[in-house]
């Protein structure tokens, strides 16, 4: 049976070393009953982690520090667990991944031929994890990854679960002896064809007497084209058309509200599951950018509390909410484009040609500040500069043309906006980014307003605005004893090219009947 090709990156070592102490420390600093029940899902914490902004507000995360500060291509960290009784019991191993010789094609032969025998799950089509371990070379015993492997067994042919009373028992069929007469480049390709169908299944439904039905052909365009999460959302599921007899279905507008919410949110947790997580963590074929940093504290905290409610309830979208979430960006991989037989960007990002990498990973990993501050200054990510035209909605001859990066968060442009309007952000009600016509896909509010869908703390400019459309931002605040309501239009009048020494935002004209800021 092919080996996995093991690999030596030191930079990758570094930084899988910064996680296990992070993790380690914080873990054993929490004083709660019943943490253990999460050590299982290390790969899954471990994996957001390698894909999170080391520093805020930018995209340098371990997978990119990985990828263009040392010379190994197509290489990935892996966590191997050897118990989930007790903390420490994991390590890391660098895998080379090629399309001739893929892990996940080592994992799944290894799999199939584990359930010969037969195989108990449990409800979740789980395997025991002393199970899942006597798996024959399978390095990756996260439960999820292993129910993912398990699902495209069934799907293709090779498993199939069999009369048994009392327990749920699988086996495999008489397809599996065919396995031997298959390569791995072949093998890949039917797993990815497999799991494709998968992803169109589990992210296509009917929703208010509308069907979604997401196609094979636009999860591979999506693979391919990359670009901000937020436009998969627009371009799968569009517009709500709600007419007179949907919303009668309601009792009030309000509960109607609350369904598109909870729709929405659900739909970001399955495009995780089913697209963004194995596509990145099992196929290595996209890698995503989550534009915040990891939170060990609560990331920890919420798995901990949705393992004691999910023993409770026994629903699976409880542990699903604290593992999933939809990422910011994502980008086709350099192993993806090899796949796809597409061109790869490999373009250096401006701050790993500026500066070395032992800087970098002081400023990213120990919290050097004076490194970090040097980050910063010659950060200069993969965005440009919008020029933006802001009018009042009431009155256009009232605007401001001013100048701010396309990477800019959402929150952060409303304080700025708010400056401009020379109101205080503390006195703020209620704000909140639209674009017409209006639905749970384009309305972005911060999360202090409790509202379920898209935050402006996750979204930055560029990834809601393309060149020549209009969004709209709405501010209210307290007036005396009325509130007071600002409405404008943002229109994105061009993109221009960072001009050096600029700070941006700036403002380069200002009609209105106040001072220019």
């Amino acid at each position: 049976m092919t080996n996995y090709e093991f690999a030596e990156n030191k930079i990758m070592d570094r930084l899988n070393d910064s996680f296990r102490y992070e993790f380690d420390d914080m873990y054993r600093s929490l004083k709660i009953q019943g943490k253990s029940r999460i050590l299982k899902y290390i790969p899954s914490l471990f994996r957001k982690w390698y894909y999170s902004a080391l520093i805020e507000d930018t995209v340098i995360t371990p997978a990119m520090v990985t990828e263009y500060g040392s010379n190994g291509k197509n290489i990935y960290p892996v966590v191997r667990t050897s118990s989930i009784n007790r903390i420490g019991n994991f390590d890391f191993i660098n895998l080379k991944y090629s399309l001739e010789n893929h892990p996940i094609c080592i994992d799944f032969r290894g799999l199939v031929e584990r359930f010969r025998g037969g195989v108990a799950l449990n409800e979740r089509m789980q395997m025991e994890f002393e199970e899942a371990r006597a798996i024959n070379n399978v390095i990756n015993c996260d439960p999820d990854y292993i129910t993912y492997l398990i699902m495209l067994g069934i799907d293709m042919g090779y498993i199939e679960k069999m009369p048994s009373v009392g327990v749920e028992m699988y086996c495999t069929t008489d397809k599996i002896k065919e396995l031997d007469n298959i390569n791995n480049r072949e093998l890949l390709s039917r797993l990815f064809e497999c799991a494709v169908k998968i992803s169109s299944s589990y992210l296509s439904d009917a929703f208010l007497d509308e069907s979604y039905n997401i196609s094979a052909g636009m999860i591979k365009k999506w693979l391919i084209e990359g670009g901000p999460v937020d436009k998969i959302f627009e371009e799968a599921y569009g517009e709500f058309s709600i007419d007179v007899s949907m919303a009668m279905a309601f009792e009030d507008m309000d509960k109607m509200e609350m369904a598109l919410t909870a729709n929405t949110y659900l739909r970001g947790l399955l495009l995780d599951k089913w697209f963004l997580t194995p596509f990145s963590g099992y196929f290595r074929f996209i890698d995503t950018t989550y534009m915040y940093e990891f939170s060990y504290y609560d990331e920890i905290m919420y798995l901990i509390n949705a393992e004691k409610t999910y023993e409770i309830l026994g629903e699976e979208e409880i542990i699903d909410a604290a593992l999933y979430a939809p990422c910011t960006l994502y980008k086709t991989s350099c192993l993806g484009a090899e796949f796809f037989n597409i061109e790869y960007n490999d373009r250096k990002p401006f701050v790993f040609e500026k500066m070395n990498i032992e800087n970098i990973m002081k400023g990213v990993i120990e919290d050097s500040i004076e490194d970090r501050r040097k980050i910063l200054e010659v950060y200069e990510p993969e965005f440009n500069v919008y020029n933006l035209k802001i009018s009042f909605v009431e009155n256009e001859k009232i605007c401001y043309n001013v100048q701010i990066k396309e990477n800019m968060p959402l929150n952060e442009f409303h304080t700025f906006i708010a400056g401009l309007l020379r109101e205080h952000v503390m006195l703020c009600k209620s704000y909140r980014f639209y674009k017409i016509p209006e639905s749970p896909f384009t309305e972005y509010t911060p999360s202090f307003m409790g509202l379920r869908g898209p935050h402006t703390e996750d979204y930055t400019v560029g990834a809601i605005l393309g060149d020549g459309e209009t969004c709209y931002y709405e501010l209210v605040i307290p007036g005396g004893e009325n509130l007071v309501t600002y409405r404008m239009s943002i229109e994105l009048e061009n993109i221009a090219v960072n001009e050096a020494g600029t700070q941006y935002p700036r403002v380069l004209k200002s009609l209105n009947n106040k001072k220019k800021v």
